[in-house]
C-alpha cells in the first residue's frame, strides 16, 4: 500500500522491484506499482518533496524502541516540525509508518 502512495505523490525513479495490484479478476489484468526500498522512499521524500525523516530511539525496558520526526521544508525555508511518538520495536516500523505519514501530509496539503 506504501508504494501505492508513493506513486500517488509521484515517485518516479526506477526500481527493481515492483507490486502488482489486480483490477480486474475476470481479465486477470493488473496495475504494477514502483516499489521502493524504505531507503530509496526516504531519500525520494529529502530530495524530491524537501521532507527530512529522522528516525531517533530510546530504552523501553532492557530493548530499544524507536519514533520518528519529520521535518518540512519549503523554498529552502524550515516550515513544521512533527515528532511523533508511536513506539515502534523496530528501526524498519518506524521508518514505514514515517514514510506513509509523510505521505498522508503531502496528500493533505495537495487537497486544499
Amino acid at each position: 500500500e506504501t508504494a501505492i502512495l508513493l506513486n500517488q505523490i509521484g515517485f518516479d525513479w526506477h526500481c527493481v522491484r515492483y507490486h502488482g495490484v489486480c483490477t480486474d479478476k475476470e481479465n486477470l489484468e493488473f496495475k504494477y506499482y514502483q516499489r521502493p526500498s524504505l531507503y530509496v522512499a526516504q531519500k525520494w521524500l529529502r530530495e524530491i518533496k524537501n521532507i527530512n525523516i529522522i528516525i531517533m530511539s530510546r530504552p523501553h525496558g532492557k530493548k530499544l524502541v524507536y519514533y520518528y520526526v519529520i521535518e518540512i521544508f519549503v523554498d529552502g525555508h524550515y516550515e513544521k516540525r512533527m515528532i511523533v511518538n508511536n513506539l515502534h520495536k523496530t528501526y524498519e516500523g518506524a521508518l514505514n509508518d514515517a514514510i506513509r505519514k509523510s505521505i498522508e501530509y503531502i496528500l493533505e496539503k495537495e487537497n486544499k
